[in-house]
């Protein structure tokens, strides 16, 4: 029992470890995405959420909260249009700044991204 303690307080305190050295990285990161004007969004066709016009021009509330954060930071928004897969290495690779793409909030999303607070709930009725 007494392993299992020891165990567990270790876990427990590299968990603490990784998310302060997460936060570090992501407020370093704040400052480079400003720095450079620019917002890299990364988002999954998903309609009615995600969907493309007539004119190929990215359309949905997803696409229109990604406009108004970057209008509301005063930087130039680009959308990286990725397979749904591919989103959460891309952002973690540093191919793009965030993720506006209804990824529901799952204990192991978590563990490799932060999320905000949620937009929209779903289920079975």
């Amino acid at each position: 029992m007494r392993s299992f303690l020891n165990l567990f307080m270790v876990s427990v305190f590299a968990l603490f470890a990784l998310s302060s050295q997460a936060d570090a990285t992501a407020l370093r990161n704040f400052q480079q995405i400003i720095d450079s004007g620019e917002l890299r969004v990364g988002v999954t066709l998903y309609a009615p959420w995600v969907m493309k016009s007539k004119d190929d021009v990215l359309i949905g509330s997803e696409p229109d909260m990604a406009r108004r954060l970057a209008k509301d930071m005063g930087l130039k928004l680009i959308f990286k249009p990725l397979d749904w897969n591919k989103l959460i290495r891309s952002l973690n690779a540093g191919d793009i700044d965030i993720i506006v793409s209804g990824m529901g909030i799952t204990p192991a999303r978590a563990l490799q991204v932060n999320f905000s607070t949620s937009y929209g709930s779903s289920g079975v009725g």
